[in-house]
């Protein structure tokens, strides 16, 4: 039976949000693998069973949150080598229907993500170049010189094979602290320093269609188009401390 980690951020308001995702993934998400989640939250979890393991963090804020991703996630690394898959996913999500093993990954593959819902409809800013890439030559996202960016992945979810997918942590953390002391903003944070990942790395990359982040918020321009496996709920990102969206 495979184990697969499941990291999820939950500071501040989000860990509001967290008992229905979870219960989503365990309800719908893979049900004949042993899924431990990894809470990431400055926040209190009260009678969780044994599967649920908390790692305090503060509240980093915006958006020094998106800067500290990789960094944190890290620190998982030597708890996760019995693990076959680490996924993590936004807890702003909701698993709708029952996904099994080989709908979702792909074992000849040692990373994995989720095509933008909004790129795949061709919607603003991605209908035109260079849509939500980062291609700021100063910037370590910069993707203007990788030939295939046909796909913009979205970083509510993302992981890889244990051990391989702590390789990619390890460079995009790395990317993230040069920027950083460059005093340079990547265009989507961690998001950005993910596509430059996939994009070098998609022979090894799987990508996983958009209904695997259907957005509620444009749930009228997507009903048809994408089927609603996993939902990206809508909420109103200024309240969760979020400035930019």
């Amino acid at each position: 039976m495979k184990k697969i980690a499941i990291a999820l951020w939950a500071t501040q308001k989000y860990i509001n949000m967290l008992p229905d995702c979870v219960e989503s993934i365990e309800d719908n998400f893979i049900s004949d693998a042993k899924k431990f989640y990894f809470i990431h939250t400055d926040g209190e979890i009260e009678n969780a069973p044994d599967n649920i393991i908390k790692v305090e963090i503060p509240d980093y804020g915006f958006p020094n949150t998106f800067y500290k991703t990789f960094e944190v996630y890290l620190n998982l690394e030597d708890n996760l080598k019995s693990f076959d898959w680490f996924l993590t996913i936004d807890a702003d999500m909701k698993v709708n229907q029952k996904i099994f093993y080989n709908d979702f990954f792909d074992d000849t593959k040692k990373y994995f993500g989720v095509q933008h819902p909004c790129q795949f409809l061709n919607l603003p800013p991605h209908n035109k170049y260079p849509g939500s890439f980062d291609v700021n030559s100063n910037s370590n996202a910069c993707v203007s010189d990788i030939l295939d960016s046909s796909i913009y992945y979205q970083g509510c979810l993302w992981g890889g094979k244990i051990p391989h997918v702590f390789n990619l942590m390890r460079t995009c953390d790395e990317w993230t602290k040069k920027d950083l002391k460059k005093g340079v903003q990547p265009k989507f944070f961690e998001e950005s320093y993910l596509n430059k990942w996939f994009l070098l790395n998609k022979n090894e990359t799987h990508t996983l269609n958009s209904s695997f982040a259907f957005p509620e918020l444009f749930e009228d321009i997507c009903k048809d188009k994408i089927e609603n496996k996993i939902t990206h709920l809508y909420k109103n990102n200024k309240v969760f401390g979020n400035d930019l969206w």
